[in-house]
């Protein structure tokens, strides 16, 4: 994994603003879900929120909320619920403005995930409904 990181990071380095915004937002958003899989949380939410950065530049709604989900599933993997409760609805509030169905379609499967297990059945069924009207 720490080669994969210096290999990426300097290719940041190399490339820098040769590459288009959408390259290097791949790029640490490659990087956030490898560190997510290792159990990495603090520096998988790292390079989302450089991920991020680079999409809220360039006005990349699409990206922005999918970063925005890919950290509400760190915090919902650290039982952190009402963060990631927070960066689920900003997720939603982004998709909004783009035409990414299946993250729509995940975000919802996630809060009803948050909402069992913070044991709150009747906001579980909210949206799972919502799901189900998809």
């Amino acid at each position: 994994m720490k080669r994969r990181k210096s290999i990426t990071n300097k290719t940041l380095m190399i490339g820098g603003d040769s590459f288009d915004h959408r390259t290097r937002i791949n790029c640490y958003n490659g990087l956030g879900l490898l560190l997510r899989n290792k159990k990495e949380f603090e520096r998988s939410i790292q390079d989302f929120r450089r991920a991020y950065e680079i999409a809220l530049v360039n006005r990349d709604t699409a990206w922005m909320s999918i970063l925005a989900g890919n950290i509400g599933s760190i915090h919902l993997e650290k039982n952190d619920y009402d963060s990631s409760l927070y960066y689920y609805f900003k997720n939603l509030q982004l998709i909004k403005r783009t035409t990414e169905f299946e993250n729509e379609i995940e975000t919802y499967a996630q809060l009803a995930r948050v909402y069992l297990k913070k044991n709150n059945p009747k906001s579980t069924k909210t949206y799972l409904d919502i799901l189900k009207k998809l």
